[in-house]
């Protein structure tokens, strides 16, 4: 975390968002590196802000998934600049994926496999580039999430949870992180207080994970008890009905 200025001013927040998409003119393009060449704070920051760029691209495809997520969020403060031009790579990839998805659920599978059958990790929000500091840093983790660099996402958002007020979305994130590392545990302890807040907007995706970290337990009768609270979840529905049979 110490490779970004909390300092840096929106004026060369967005010159240097200009020098990574290729909008500098040559004399302008010119005169950045030679700043670039001379002064190592900034080639930290201009790498950091390409990996931002490069995790958008990996990302973007759960904007629409997550919009309405973001709207019963309450505002970040600080300026933001969304890439939103990488939107339309989403619907091919979303398209793609659930096709694929679909057809491998589609598959006869045993009790035993229905965890592998069921479980896709989740793929983390969009990153946003902003001169917010708590919101810089929760972005950082979230490169290092897509990345699947887990265990040091675990570390920058669980210090974000010591030098901030621990919210939903650093509790969900970090759950998931403990999920993808094999950690059931310490996911759970994250996820099940989310799992028991009604007015969580993480409320039944936690509890759907869960409900597959007990099936891979193979705890099945805590598992049906969380699906049962996903009545309207069209996935947990299928699954009791498999669980069933």
């Amino acid at each position: 975390m110490s490779k970004y200025r909390q300092d840096i001013s929106r004026e060369e927040f967005e010159r240097i968002e200009r020098y990574l998409l290729g909008s500098m003119d040559t004399a302008e393009r010119a005169a950045f590196e030679r700043l670039l060449s001379a002064d190592e704070a900034l080639r930290n920051e201009v790498a950091l802000q390409r990996r931002l760029i490069s995790a958008v691209e990996v990302g973007a495809f759960t904007a629409s998934l997550t919009t309405e997520q973001e709207e019963k969020t309450p505002p970040t403060t600080g300026k933001q600049v969304v890439y939103w031009r990488y939107v339309a790579v989403a619907a091919l990839l979303i398209s793609v994926g659930l096709v694929g998805w679909w057809m491998y659920r589609q598959q006869t599978v045993s009790e035993d496999n229905l965890h592998a059958a069921y479980f896709r990790p989740d793929p983390g929000l969009p990153v946003v580039m902003s001169n917010d500091s708590a919101k810089y840093v929760f972005n950082e983790g979230m490169v290092s999430y897509k990345e699947g660099n887990y265990e040091e996402a675990i570390g920058i958002w669980e210090q974000l949870v010591v030098e901030n007020d621990a919210t939903d979305t650093l509790h969900y994130y970090i759950g998931m992180a403990h999920i993808n590392s094999g950690n059931g545990l310490d996911a759970a302890d994250h996820l099940m207080p989310l799992s028991q807040n009604e007015y969580s907007v993480f409320r039944e995706k936690s509890v759907w994970y869960l409900a597959l970290l007990k099936l891979k337990e193979q705890d099945y009768a805590h598992a049906k008890r969380l699906l049962m609270q996903l009545p309207e979840k069209e996935e947990a529905v299928e699954l009791l009905d498999r669980m069933a049979d």
